[in-house]
C-alpha cells in the first residue's frame, strides 16, 4: 500500500513528454484525489488496485480480473468516473 502511494508520487517529477510523445505532465491534484479513491478501495477491502498514468496528465486505479477491467479515474474538473466489471 505505502510503496504504492511513494511510487505514484514519483510520477509527479515526470515533465511534459514522459511518455516520449506529447504526454501532459501528470496534474498533482487529479493524484492527491485518486489517493482518496484508492483509500476508499482498500477500506471497502477490494483488491489492491494498480495506480497507472495516463498521458493526458491524469491517474488512473486499476483492476484487471479474467480479461475483464475495471478503473476509476480523475481529471480537473471532473468527477469520478467508474466502470464497474
Amino acid at each position: 500500500y505505502k510503496e504504492e502511494k511513494e511510487n505514484a508520487l514519483s510520477f509527479l517529477e515526470w515533465q511534459e513528454g514522459w511518455d516520449g510523445y506529447s504526454a501532459k505532465k501528470i496534474d498533482e491534484n487529479a493524484l492527491l484525489k485518486q489517493f482518496i479513491a484508492f483509500d476508499m478501495c482498500l477500506k471497502a477491502e477490494l483488491p489492491m488496485p494498480n495506480i497507472i498514468p495516463n498521458s493526458a496528465g491524469f491517474v488512473e486505479l486499476t483492476w484487471s480480473n479474467k480479461g475483464n477491467e475495471a478503473y476509476i479515474w480523475h481529471a480537473v474538473g471532473q468527477q469520478l468516473v467508474t466502470h464497474p466489471f
